[in-house]
């Protein structure tokens, strides 16, 4: 039996959340049942990633707002590949992913991976509409399905919360790599608050440098690493240099050795000033770290403030040192919260259970 071609609709290939999600997931479907295609509308460090697993990745540029030329290269696409179901995640993809599925007449799901949208000055409008009129709504967190629901006046039917989820085997508990230290000219007693995400302004990154010098008050010897890379990065390094953190905050870029960094960690931070369900985070409690991030979106539905890590106003960067420097100051608490995060992720977060959750959204869709 042929394979059933699926085709995932993304606006970007650079290495974010909903993107890594993503990945993930085409990467994990059963290629004896699933075909899976990624096109995207922009290039990316992510395509790399999937062609090396044999994932077929086609960039299909959007030159103009309203593209019509776009629409047409994606519906022969859809019709050369045999597409019988699209995926579509972000909201681009979930606009243009709508009008293919109602001009070919095949079943699409759209996937939420945050609230950002809202922002957009018709994000609303258009997104409620695109949403009445697709098969399946997928939201990776409760918090964005109730706001969702609430704010554009929708229906409950169509929409299902599947949590994103981690390979929990890689990111098994390992001792921290002195070769790893060494390399970024850390000393090996220096304590590491590291952070994982796209230098954007969602990420709120100016919050967390700004809660830097108060922590370096009672630890100066601390080091700040921030993996990853965006727009912000030549505002953020300016802001680092004007509150003198050079020799203390380390700016690595994309990485993709995320698992070892991890385990030089000893606390991980996120200053988002919302999210869906973070990616980072999930790794980070799968490492066993605990986990300092604001209470935002679906940060409460991961973090257990107080037992697996704090929850803390979001744009308060007196609250977010606080915080870090409680943990610094208590090496037991780390290690209690780093093993509850490693244990609830476990339990609620598996990458197998997500695979398995969207398997059978695609079999329903499919009529399987």
């Amino acid at each position: 039996m042929r394979p059933t071609s699926i085709l995932h609709l993304i606006d970007d290939l650079n290495l974010g959340g909903a993107e890594r999600v993503m990945a993930t997931l085409v990467n994990l479907l059963p290629r004896q049942r699933f075909y899976p295609i990624v096109c995207s509308l922009e290039n990316g460090i992510v395509a790399d990633q999937l062609r090396k697993k044999g994932i077929e990745v086609i960039i299909l540029p959007k030159c103009r707002a309203y593209d019509f030329v776009f629409l047409v290269k994606l519906i022969r696409l859809i019709r050369k590949k045999r597409i019988r179901l699209i995926h579509a995640h972000l909201l681009i993809s979930h606009i243009y992913g709508w009008l293919a599925s109602r001009l070919t007449r095949i079943p699409m799901i759209i996937t939420i991976h945050g609230k950002s949208f809202m922002d957009w000055k018709h994000g609303n409008k258009v997104f409620r509409f695109v949403a009445k009129h697709s098969n399946k709504i997928i939201t990776v967190s409760n918090n964005i399905k109730a706001e969702v629901i609430k704010r554009l006046t929708l229906s409950t039917d169509n929409f299902i919360c599947i949590y994103n989820g981690v390979d929990l085997s890689k990111f098994q508990h390992k001792t921290s790599s002195e070769t790893l230290k060494r390399n970024l000219n850390i000393n090996s007693s220096d304590l590491i608050v590291g952070s994982v995400g796209g230098l954007r302004p969602v990420k709120d990154y100016p919050c967390l440098l700004k809660s830097i010098p108060i922590v370096l008050k009672e630890f100066p010897k601390t080091k700040f690493i921030i993996v990853g890379d965006g727009p912000l990065r030549n505002s953020l390094q300016s802001i680092t240099r004007s509150l003198r953190l050079e020799n203390n905050v380390l700016f690595l870029g994309w990485r993709e050795d995320i698992s070892e960094l991890l385990t030089i960690f000893d606390i991980f931070v996120l200053s988002s000033k919302t999210e869906g369900i973070s990616i980072s985070i999930l790794e980070a409690m799968a490492s066993g770290l605990p986990v300092v991030a604001t209470n935002v979106g679906g940060n409460p539905e991961v973090i257990e403030d107080g037992k697996t890590g704090f929850l803390v106003p979001q744009a308060d960067s007196q609250s977010l040192a606080k915080a870090i420097i409680k943990l610094l100051k208590d090496g037991h608490l780390r290690k209690t919260m780093g093993k509850n995060a490693r244990k609830k992720a476990e339990e609620k977060f598996s990458l197998q259970v997500s695979v398995d959750k969207h398997i059978e959204v695609y079999d329903r869709l499919l009529g399987y």
